[in-house]
């Protein structure tokens, strides 16, 4: 989630980006995970596919709050393809948008490979075996 507020942040200048709901009635993207589900894969590996929701309030004074909407909808779009987070950058796909309320909602999906560490099995002695014939 940081690395997508941190795309917003540099996408969408001068608009607070928040993490966590602000309350507060200025112009304002917030976002949130709205769903999260693992897939088990073969051995260690697995799917992580997670969906969030990037919500945008126009100024409340605005005259053309839907227009606005739209706006940065479409800014959206193309920067949020690819997004780097820590080490592991990943693909956000399945990208849409709603306006509802004069409040925009930007869905998109994020798949991320995730491999669990390869457990420490202990090593086994040498076992030293006397043979008479």
């Amino acid at each position: 989630m940081a690395g997508i507020a941190a795309c917003l942040g540099e996408t969408v200048a001068g608009i607070p980006v928040y993490t966590e709901e602000p309350g507060s009635q200025e112009s304002h993207l917030f976002v949130a995970l709205t769903s999260s589900e693992q897939i088990g894969g073969l051995d260690r590996r697995s799917k992580r596919v997670m969906q969030f929701c990037i919500s945008f309030y126009p100024e409340p004074e605005s005259l053309t709050k839907k227009a606005d909407c739209r706006g940065v909808a479409e800014q959206l779009f193309e920067p949020l393809g690819n997004i780097g987070a820590g080490e592991q950058p990943f693909r956000l796909h399945t990208m849409k948008y709603e306006i509802a309320e004069d409040v925009l909602r930007f869905y998109v999906t994020a798949d991320v490979h995730v491999m669990r560490e390869k457990a420490a099995h202990p090593q086994t002695m040498k076992l030293e075996q006397e043979v008479r014939v």
